[in-house]
């Protein structure tokens, strides 16, 4: 029931973690742009998941399936971008730069590591292992961001 308003705060998120960078590195237009989009089809294939939720059929399967790479997919790849944006920030401290490395190479780590599995019979318990970790790893990002924007903003933008 709280996934399609997570799909709502995940859009913005993103929308206002871009004001936040255009008023802390104003020359890195182009990772303002792969933030919008990345957040953008991160919330809505979030958004399109939780509509195909409890559907019969192949489409909503379809829909499920390809909702759920792509929220799950633009997400950790926003936080990516998001992290080497603040690679160099001087007001962040290292260990809150490492934790937000360290989140996304372990996700990406995940990513790599449930390849073999596709090639696997038995492979439900260990699917499901992984994408609850990667989940819980992909929403830990969120408050390490958080900290960041507090060290770095002199302000919350206005949501509106």
């Amino acid at each position: 029931g709280l996934m399609l308003p997570y799909a709502v705060m995940l859009a913005l998120f993103w929308w206002l973690a871009v004001q936040w960078l255009r008023d802390l590195l104003p020359q890195r237009g182009r990772t303002r742009i792969a933030l919008t989009v990345l957040g953008a089809v991160a919330a809505v294939g979030t958004a399109t998941y939780v509509v195909a939720l409890g559907v019969a059929g192949e489409f909503p399967q379809f829909m499920r399936r390809y909702g759920t790479n792509f929220g799950f997919g633009c997400t950790v790849l926003a936080q990516v971008v998001l992290t080497h944006a603040l690679a160099a920030e001087p007001r962040l401290p290292q260990r809150l730069r490492q934790a937000m490395v360290g989140l996304c190479v372990a996700m990406v780590l995940l990513g790599f590591a449930s390849i073999p599995l596709q090639f696997l019979t038995e492979r439900e318990a260990a699917v499901n292992a992984i994408e609850w970790t990667f989940g819980l790893l992909m929403l830990s990002f969120f408050p390490l961001a958080g900290a960041a924007w507090r060290r770095t903003a002199a302000t919350a933008p206005a949501p509106f």
